[in-house]
């Protein structure tokens, strides 16, 4: 098989501004990727980025919610492009499984714009991609969840090819890892 095509990540996000009665939350996060794709098969970014971004996240009825996500890569080595993108999902939180676990699917939109070494442009397009997911609490407090989903280009797909993603979440203010199962 393949082996490892895709960077690692590790972010941390703060709150800035929550309100349980509407449903809202604004946060900040910092993330560092570490160049650990297979670049010569076109998988990772092929340096370091640090990335921080402002997250927004909306309950909506029934269960639904919305999350929107803006920000900026910045490229470790300066000679790289950095980058400036929006994400936004949208998914359903109602599906619920025993033991307090809970199950998400969703639907995210990416969009990636290159910025060049200095700040300009280059002379690429937007990458659009499309991201259905599923999203599974494994601790029953939900303090620990797993996801999976598919990145579909929607833009450039000649030079650009779907992907499998998987991410773990762990929020430690909630529990630790040994906690809440």
């Amino acid at each position: 098989m393949g082996g490892w095509d895709r960077d690692l990540a590790f972010a941390m996000k703060r709150v800035l501004m929550s309100s349980l009665a509407a449903g809202s939350i604004l946060t900040a996060q910092v993330e560092v990727q570490a160049p650990t794709g297979r670049t010569d098969r076109g998988f990772g970014a092929g340096t370091t980025m640090i990335e921080g971004s402002l997250l927004f996240a909306q309950r909506l009825p029934a269960g639904w919610f919305v999350h929107a996500q803006a920000g900026y890569g910045a490229a470790w080595n300066r000679g790289d492009p950095d980058a400036a993108f929006v994400r936004g999902a949208i998914g359903d939180a109602v599906v619920p499984v025993r033991y307090g676990r809970m199950i998400a699917p969703m639907l995210e939109v990416m969009a990636e714009r290159p910025i060049g070494a200095g700040g300009g442009p280059v002379d690429v397009d937007v990458d659009v991609d499309v991201v259905p997911q599923l999203q599974i609490t494994l601790s029953a407090r939900q303090h620990i969840r797993a996801a999976g989903g598919v990145q579909i280009p929607v833009t450039d797909r000649t030079d650009r090819s779907m992907a499998a993603l998987v991410y773990v979440l762990w929020d430690w203010a909630d529990g630790a890892l040994t906690e809440g199962w």
